[in-house]
């Protein structure tokens, strides 16, 4: 780790399928003094069926102005190993991604948009679309994020998506997070704008104020992660 990081906060996730516990998340959020640059490092430890385990790390890291520089995506089971590298240069806004295995490594260019949000298949990155989009209080507004399906081979490079989100003015709950309150802004997220004859959420995600840090999710099959942690190492860090 680098020595010029500050910490910032540091916390746990639990994962539940239909109220049953099956994954943890640990994470922690740092700055980065000499650059201003706001890192988040989350990791996911857990055994398969073989006796195996798993482990999945993600490297996020925002500039001072809330916008994605560079996302490493690493994972591993066994003696199975996978990286994914984006690298975005803010001169001539182009996204360099890169898929890397022991055996192969397949790159992929194209234009990045700093408006857009790169997915990890971690939580803790879940919100910071809430740093820089304005959410319309009075109808849907549209949230472009960046995915792959690359888990342990390249199919393809990063692609579009886009999922829509609802945060009315009332939309704030307090949460309880290791026994202490938490206020929430509550965002309500569907596949569809609201000219779409579904009309019903697909999740629902509550965002802290803390650089954007989610704090819940549910989903409406049955998928809920709940943080269950969330320390503040800096006490007087600016929210």
């Amino acid at each position: 780790m680098k020595k010029n990081l500050e910490n910032l906060f540091e916390g746990t996730y639990q994962y539940f399928q239909h109220k049953q516990n099956f994954g943890q998340e640990v994470f922690r959020v740092d700055k980065d003094e000499e650059s201003g640059d706001t890192v988040y490092q989350s990791e996911i430890l857990s055994r398969v069926e073989t006796g195996e385990f798993f482990k999945l790390q993600v490297h996020y890291t925002l500039n001072p102005f809330n916008v994605v520089q560079k996302v490493f995506v690493e994972r591993s089971l066994g003696i199975r190993w996978a990286k994914e590298e984006y690298l975005i240069d803010s001169t001539t806004q182009m996204l360099h991604y890169t898929f890397s295995t022991k055996e192969s490594s397949h790159s992929v260019e194209r234009h990045f948009n700093p408006k857009h949000f790169i997915v990890v298949p971690t939580f803790l990155t879940a919100g910071i679309f809430s740093l820089t989009k304005k959410i319309d209080l009075t109808a849907r507004s549209p949230v472009t994020f960046l995915s792959t399906p690359n888990e342990w081979e390249f199919v393809s490079g990063p692609q579009d998506r886009i999922l829509w989100f609802e945060l009315k003015a009332s939309n704030s709950e307090e949460l309880s997070v290791g026994g202490e309150p938490m206020m929430c802004s509550k965002y309500m997220i569907f596949e569809e704008d609201s000219m779409s004859a579904t009309s019903k959420n697909s999740a629902t995600l509550w965002i802290s104020k803390n650089y954007g840090i989610p704090v819940q999710l549910e989903e409406n099959q049955g998928v809920s992660i709940a943080a269950t942690k969330f320390k503040k190492l800096k006490q007087d860090v600016v929210i």
